[in-house]
């Protein structure tokens, strides 16, 4: 009703649904699996990750010289905010035994 509202008076402010869908699935990475729990491939997340950095990054991107963006390296770093339950009080080491 809004939409169509704004739309009367020449103000197209409100995407249709169809394109707020479209950019729904590209905020999910290929390969995820989503029911009572979510799974989805590291390499997925990671391809996923650098193809959303390149696109927001793409004006900036596009003035650097090629022959830079040759060989270009995603660095990225796992579970360092102890979100990924592997926090260093629970790990263990090689001699020690888990209660």
């Amino acid at each position: 009703l809004m939409r169509l509202q704004a739309k009367e008076r020449g103000v197209d402010l409100y995407p249709n649904y169809h394109r707020i869908l479209e950019a729904k699935k590209r905020c999910y990475p290929d390969n995820i699996s989503i029911s009572d729990q979510s799974e989805v491939s590291l390499q997925s997340l990671l391809d996923h990750t650098a193809t959303r950095l390149i696109e927001v990054c793409k004006p900036v991107l596009c003035n650097v010289n090629p022959f830079l963006l040759e060989n270009v390296e995603l660095i990225v770093k796992w579970g360092f905010d102890g979100s990924s339950e592997h926090s260093q009080y629970k790990q263990c080491s090689f001699n020690c035994v888990e209660d």
